[in-house]
């Protein structure tokens, strides 16, 4: 038996499914699989899944981002935007244990900090001494 999808992500899986997918599927071909391509609708193999991060992430932001950096990229900008759900990162990921996303991909506390830093340097700089 499989887990049960986050009732925060069930609309966006249900509109895959009922929409976008049966496009992707074409009449002719029913594969089972859950993710297809857009070019022919087979199944997107783990490497196809690396290939179009790394391509989507260089066209839009000029750097080819691997997987991993992209789940901590995912992560982190839930937990610094999603509010009152705090536990999002782990329910993007499809984690149980928030412990585990905030050992190994959550960065916002640094980027959090980091932005501290950086609003009292400029505090500072525009002081003339």
């Amino acid at each position: 038996m499989s887990d049960p999808v986050h009732e925060m992500l069930a609309p966006f899986i249900d509109r895959y499914l009922s929409h976008y997918r049966p496009v992707l599927a074409r009449s002719d071909n029913k594969h089972p699989a859950l993710w297809l391509s857009t070019k022919d609708g087979t199944p997107i193999t783990a490497n196809h899944v690396t290939d179009l991060i790394n391509s989507a992430t260089l066209s839009t932001v000029g750097v080819a981002v691997s997987p991993h950096l992209f789940r901590t990229a995912v992560v982190s900008t839930a937990t610094i935007y999603g509010g009152e759900n705090p536990h999002l990162g782990s329910v993007l990921l499809h984690h149980a244990d928030p412990n585990l996303i905030n050992e190994h991909y959550n960065r916002a506390s640094s980027l959090t900090a980091a932005e501290n830093f950086r609003q009292i340097v400029r505090q500072y700089d525009r002081k003339s001494y």
